[in-house]
């Protein structure tokens, strides 16, 4: 903690309390993942048996400033306090690890929000702040994941750029930067551009996009660089309309990904690999079941690729799903294409706007059964618990969660 009494120690002489306009701004988000993968072979191609079970904390603090009626402004500063489940201090046991190390990262950011009109909210963001302040970091299953998997989401918590969105009631769009690599003696730079957007043209149907480009660079002294762009646009029709009596949830999502692939060291210029993807939710009585099955080629096709120094790229270049990779795994080639289905029974319970609970058993098939996932998420925030009932803090986050759609006004 004496790291954040530092921060506040510097933080706190810019408040001017005289005016009634600067204020003292805080906010503590708590999470807690847990995953039991188990696929049941000692050489799995896609995935490896292992469990994931972390706690993070994460207080800030900052100075709000009210500029207008419309505008107003934030400096904040923060860290992320990680408890992975088993490591105690030295001497407890075979995992090392001093309490002072469960300090990781420190965030520190600028937002301002912005009211464009009546109806448009403008918000932006930069420094190094919360991944969940995006679409992205979000669990919003119109973003596929093979963009990003829930673990990884967990463990790279923080967006290092900018991101800047805009809202109305029936749409909203963002683009953002992650500088996800700093230029070094053995490395060069790594950046992902990464944008999201979704509109309701009717009660019953959305249409939208997810779009990232990443450019990755291996190690100064080989010159591996890898162009990886991957676009999702997709179609949502909500069908609880069907029912006389509503579910909470009934949707279908199509969504079709376009992966273009560039290794400028092998000079295999831009290579294109291409599938679909077709997502069915129905959840009632906080009971739900969500089957998502792909079917088209590897879209991670540089996975097993091993740079000049002799690494293989793999995760360290792909953050989404590898079942992805069935076309290549199941086929032995690139230009085929193979089915992978993520079947998902899960129960939420609303607890509040500020409390999210989420337990889950998976199931993967990919030329057959692959194996079991177990998994557990809970999500707090305070700022979500303070706004609760208001459209601060809150508005974004409901309506990309939330299953229901609108006439695009």
């Amino acid at each position: 903690m004496k790291k954040m009494l530092v921060i506040a120690l510097v933080l706190l002489p810019l408040v001017s309390f005289g005016q009634k306009k600067a204020q003292l701004e805080y906010d503590v988000n708590f999470e807690y993942y847990f995953s039991n993968d188990e696929f049941g072979l000692d050489y799995q191609p896609f995935m490896q048996s292992g469990t994931y079970n972390s706690a993070r904390l994460s207080p800030y603090i900052g100075v709000g400033f009210t500029q207008s009626s419309k505008v107003s402004h934030r400096v904040m500063a923060g860290i992320d306090v990680l408890k992975n489940m088993g490591e105690y201090p030295v001497g407890n046991n075979d995992s090392h690890v001093w309490n002072w190390d469960l300090f990781q990262e420190i965030t520190l950011w600028y937002d301002i929000e912005a009211k464009l009109d009546r109806r448009t909210t403008l918000k932006g963001y930069v420094g190094s702040f919360p991944r969940r302040f995006s679409a992205f970091g979000r669990n919003d299953r119109t973003v596929s994941d093979a963009f990003l998997t829930d673990s990884w989401k967990f463990q790279d918590n923080n967006v290092d750029g900018f991101l800047v969105n805009v809202q109305r009631p029936h749409a909203y769009a963002e683009l953002g930067l992650d500088w996800a690599g700093k230029f070094g003696q053995d490395r060069r730079e790594e950046l992902k551009f990464f944008s999201y957007g979704k509109g309701d043209l009717t009660s019953w149907l959305s249409l939208g996009w997810a779009f990232k480009g990443h450019h990755y660079s291996w190690a100064l002294n080989y010159g591996n660089v890898v162009d990886d762009i991957l676009a999702s646009p997709f179609v949502e029709f909500n069908l609880k309309g069907l029912f006389r009596k509503e579910p909470q949830a009934f949707s279908v999502t199509l969504n079709y990904l376009h992966a273009l692939q560039q290794d400028r060291m092998y000079g295999t210029g831009m290579e294109s690999y291409v599938g679909g993807q077709l997502g069915v939710n129905l959840c009632n009585w906080n009971v739900g079941l969500r089957n998502d099955l792909y079917y088209g080629m590897d879209l991670m096709p540089y996975f097993q690729r091993r740079a000049l120094e002799g690494g293989i790229y793999g995760e360290r270049l792909y953050h989404g799903n590898p079942f992805y990779r069935a076309g290549y795994v199941l086929r032995g080639s690139l230009s085929e294409s193979a089915f992978y289905d993520r079947l998902e029974a899960y129960y939420q319970p609303h607890i509040s706007d500020f409390l999210d609970i989420r337990v889950s058993l998976i199931a993967r098939f990919a030329g057959g059964f692959q194996g079991w996932q177990q998994q557990i998420s809970l999500v707090f925030n305070l700022d979500r618990a303070r706004n609760s009932g208001s459209q601060r803090g809150t508005t974004i986050r409901r309506r990309i969660l939330d299953p229901r759609m609108f006439d695009l006004l």
